[in-house]
């Protein structure tokens, strides 16, 4: 076991700061181990590389306590410890770069923290507050979730979740099951494959490009823009209360169509098929069928408006 604490912890009964301190330690680690990283407010920079070797290097916060850095078995522990009762304000906070085997299972928290990660392959989990979230290149597994920080996403596959309060959702070129929440921000999505969750209250929703096996959404009052191709025998399920639904097919159109809405309006810019709409209710329902239809378009709306097209 390899442990260093840096400063000394002052036994004191009131908490003490500390003058900012440079740190450069180098300690060897497992290939595929568990490294978990804390660091409350700052600059944080993570990026694996071909090494046994977990690296920190950087200036820690001129608040700090107690600075961690175990390294036990396969697990790997990092650290910034600061006063309970710091002013977020006050002093200078970490500025930090660490490098973690390529291979690691790696799970960072943060405060007021902006953070990005690159280049692992045996997943993440990470969280934050009010910090800004940049991901990239990572394998296997992403869980992050922020509550006013911007999560912005790169290059990465396998199980893909990305929850946000009031921060934006920004990916690009993404492969795997993606499960996307907000509650007030926007999430946006550009060349992405796969098989998405979507969710919203407030915020909008929209996919461009890539191609989708299916595509599960609800919005209360976010708009949906979907601009994507349709895999064979794929279903698209969404529903909104007050929000627009935009459905634009690229390539082949092979579904089954379903569309309802309250009191909005249904635009059907596909085929020549128009909305029905009741006699005595101010309600649009439309129903047709494209090629075999071996997939499945459904939509629902309150008072939104429904609109599918083809590119």
């Amino acid at each position: 076991m390899k442990k260093v604490w840096l400063p000394i912890v002052f036994a004191v009964s009131a908490p003490m700061a500390v003058a900012s301190d440079r740190v450069d330690i180098t300690q060897d680690a497992s290939a595929d181990g568990f490294v978990r990283i804390t660091l409350v407010r700052g600059d944080l920079e993570i990026e694996g590389w071909n090494r046994n070797q977990v690296q920190v290097k950087g200036e820690l916060d001129d608040q700090t306590e107690e600075f961690i850095f175990d390294v036990s078995g396969g697990d790997t522990v990092i650290e910034v410890k600061l006063p309970r009762n710091i002013g977020w304000n006050s002093g200078t906070a970490s500025d930090l770069e660490i490098k973690v085997p390529v291979g690691s299972n790696v799970d960072v928290s943060g405060v007021s923290t902006d953070i990005r990660i690159a280049n692992i392959e045996g997943g993440l989990e990470i969280g934050g507050v009010s910090g800004n979230i940049d991901i990239r290149d990572i394998q296997d597994r992403v869980d992050a979730t922020t509550v006013s920080g911007d999560l912005e996403v790169r290059d990465i596959a396998g199980r893909i979740s990305l929850k946000a309060v009031s921060g934006d959702i920004d990916v690009e070129k993404a492969n795997g099951d993606f499960r996307m929440a907000t509650v007030s921000g926007d999430v946006v999505g550009r060349d992405l494959v796969g098989e998405f969750d979507l969710e919203s209250v407030s915020g909008d929703i929209e996919l461009m490009g890539g191609k989708f096996s299916g595509i599960e959404g609800h919005t209360v009052s976010g708009d949906v823009d979907v601009s994507s191709e349709m895999e064979k025998g794929s279903t698209i399920e969404l529903d909104t209360v007050s929000g627009t639904v935009r459905i634009e097919f690229v390539g082949k159109i092979d579904a089954e169509f379903d569309l309802e809405t309250s009191s909005g309006s249904i635009r059907n810019r596909i085929t020549s098929d128009r909305a029905e709409t009741s006699k005595y209710v101010r309600d649009e329902t439309l129903r047709f069928v494209v090629g075999n239809g071996d997939g499945e378009v459904i939509v629902s709306s309150r008072s939104g408006d429904i609109i599918v097209d083809r590119d």
